[in-house]
């Protein structure tokens, strides 16, 4: 059977030097896949000192510690004699926060009331920064005092910091303005972009707003995200900011807001879950007493590629189990915007072009058909068509990446000659080899069912198990399925040896196409419950029922401190008479009966054995009646 990737490691992963980093890689095959890495599309060298397997049967690896050579994109291979199969593709990237570049502050000069904005340089930030403003005396200032950030002094999302209006304390006396940025995962600082804000009084009271930052547009939204569309204005006094869409149309209800908590002017409008519905224009309009301002920012509404369904059957690729001169078809349909881009690949290598015999392509390319598939193929280019077939499926906002085998099962002649005429071939069925076997229980022993079947090669056997008829429920320490498919009861930590595993237990074989089934019994022993040591209960009355382990069924009874052993168990016989009751206690033999006789670890009423009565030893009717009389006094 083909290679299947059952784990892929994370798309992203963001690390620190000296981090130890693991890319999960599980597949499944007949024969077990073998593994290897694709870094940068080269051969992984995984003999490298850092590089290391935690499991040899799985393909995941890692890599302690991992450094700056270690980043980049990474791919797992599992390859069998069958085909070879791909991961998804993992980016490493290494979180790195740059100094700013060493540069002359620069100098900012403006009128009172004046809106401005002061840039901050930009710097390497993986991932990204965000930011803050302080004051500091010189650029060694070990103690900054923090901007604060409210209606009038505001930022945009790059980190540059804007004056509604300049105010002559915003000169804070030729000190200067340092821009901060901070790496959240690696928790470290970084601070420059020094500048000088020099303000000319004028003494102005009233400004029109006027628009000192609009989010970029058009701007681009993605299906099920959120987004948040931001104005700044400028102005005396600062102005409000209301959000409207230009065609009319109201706000999403329930999936806007107004996120910018520093600021009551709403500038900041959130759209969240986007849909397509949600393209269009954005006006934000400020208010003030000097005057009235808007921006428009066009909102275009794009989407990732997703698999989306196709006549009724599902977009992604699934494994494909065919017999000798079917035909198949692989379908790879996805929607997104801009319009999704599909690539199909064989074995993990790009589709030849031009297309080998007896594919094609269809729908557009999203759907690839092989006929006459063979399991083993004389005379063409393919030895066989076991393979694994792969398709991408990409736009500029990402892709998605899906798989499935070709497994074609061996064929076997069909008997019926009515079935023959449509169908002729069909699968190997799963043939028994060996089944379980009943057996009798051995107290505080393991015991194993074994089942062993067979079918075609390509198509593994798989075990399940019932008991009495019902799916068994298992219990690690108690009830287990071993790797062979074999089961094990477990019986050392079970009160009664095991007793209550009695019952019929079925074993189900099957290679997903067919399946056979085998019955065994699990029958516990007559008499007592043999341990090897000896076990009590207590019942009424000091009276004491024991079991043992020896050859022939036994039990022993204690009373006033004296132990006694019985070769068929013991007994407590109840009697009445004139209003009293007592109880005699002894040995039990074969030909007892109207006894309360003890085995296994009970004893009274709890699973005890009465005897039946032989021709030479019956007591009357009457005795039994009045014993169960007596019996029922005492409890």
């Amino acid at each position: 059977m083909p290679p299947s990737i059952e784990v892929s490691p994370e798309p992203v992963l963001i690390y620190r030097s000296e981090d130890v980093l693991q890319l999960e890689c599980e597949a499944i095959g007949t024969p077990a896949p073998v593994f290897h890495w694709y870094r940068n599309n080269a051969p992984l060298d995984e003999n490298l000192p850092n590089i290391f397997r935690p499991d040899a049967s799985k393909g995941t690896i890692r890599i302690d510690p991992v450094t700056a050579l270690d980043e980049g994109y990474y791919q797992c291979f599992a390859e069998n004699q069958y085909g070879k199969a791909v991961s998804d593709v993992a980016f490493l990237q290494r979180a790195v926060i740059s100094p700013y570049p060493a540069k002359p502050e620069e100098v900012y000069t403006e009128d009172e009331g004046q809106g401005l904005k002061v840039m901050c340089d930009i710097t390497k930030c993986v991932p990204k920064p965000t930011h803050s403003w302080a004051i500091v005396k010189d650029k060694v200032d070990d103690n900054p005092i923090s901007v604060v950030i409210d209606d009038r002094v505001q930022m945009d999302d790059d980190g540059n910091l804007y004056f509604a209006n300049l105010k002559q304390s915003d000169h804070q006396d030729g000190k200067l303005y340092k821009c901060i940025a901070f790496n959240a995962y690696l928790d470290v600082y970084t601070g420059g972009s020094y500048s000088i804000v020099n303000v000319n009084p004028t003494g102005a009271t009233s400004v029109a707003p006027l628009v000192a930052y609009q989010t970029p547009t058009p701007t681009v939204g993605l299906v099920g995200e959120t987004i948040t569309l931001k104005c700044l204005f400028s102005g005396i006094p600062v102005p409000n900011v209301n959000w409207k869409r230009r065609d009319g149309k109201p706000l999403p209800i329930g999936r806007h807001d107004y996120p910018d908590r520093s600021t009551k002017k709403n500038t900041e409008l959130e759209l969240s879950e986007l849909t397509y519905d949600d393209e269009g224009e954005y006006v934000c309009s400020a208010v003030s007493s000097a005057g009235d301002s808007e921006a428009v920012i066009s909102l275009d509404i794009q989407a990732k590629p997703t698999f989306a369904d196709f006549n009724n059957e599902p977009g992604y690729l699934s494994n494909m189990n065919a017999t000798n001169n079917d035909t198949i078809r692989f379908i790879c349909n996805a929607d997104g915007e801009p319009i999704v881009n599909v690539e199909w690949f064989l074995d993990g290598e790009v589709m030849p072009d031009p297309i080998p015999a007896r594919m094609s392509l269809e729908n557009d390319d999203h759907t690839l058909v092989i006929s006459e598939v063979c399991k083993t193929c004389p005379g063409l280019a393919r030895k066989s068509d076991l393979m694994v077939v792969q398709c991408n499926a990409s736009n500029t906002h990402g892709y998605i990446y899906s798989s499935g085998y070709i497994n074609v099962l061996r064929m076997s002649l069909r008997i019926s000659v009515a079935c023959f005429l449509r169908f002729p071939y069909f699968p190997v069925p799963t043939e028994l080899i060996a089944g379980p076997e009943s057996v009798e229980l051995v107290y505080y022993q393991d015991m194993v069912f074994t089942c062993e079947a067979k079918s075609d090669p390509s198509t593994p056997v798989e075990y399940s198990w019932l008991w009495n008829g019902s799916p068994i429920q298992y219990e690690p320490g108690r009830v287990q399925q071993n790797e062979d498919g074999s089961l094990r009861l477990i019986t050392k930590n079970e009160d009664d040896g095991g007793k209550h595993f009695e019952g019929d237990y079925t074993c189900i074989a099957s290679n997903g196409y067919s399946q056979v089934t085998a019955v065994a019994s699990l029958s516990a022993p007559a008499g007592p419950v043999r341990d090897g040591h000896l076990n009590k209960t207590t019942s009424k009355e000091g009276f004491k029922c024991y079991y043992c382990s020896s050859a022939s069924s036994c039990a022993y009874y204690q009373y006033d401190d004296n132990i006694v052993l019985c070769e068929y168990g013991c007994y407590v016989y109840v009697s009445s008479s004139y209003g009293m009751t007592t109880a005699e206690r002894g040995c039990a033999d074969e030909h007892m009966h109207g006894y309360q006789v003890c085995y296994y670890n009970y004893c009274n009423s709890y699973d005890v054995r009465e005897q039946t009565a032989s021709a030479d030893s019956a007591k009357p009717l009457l005795f039994l009646l009045a014993l169960s009389f007596a019996w029922m006094t005492l409890m």
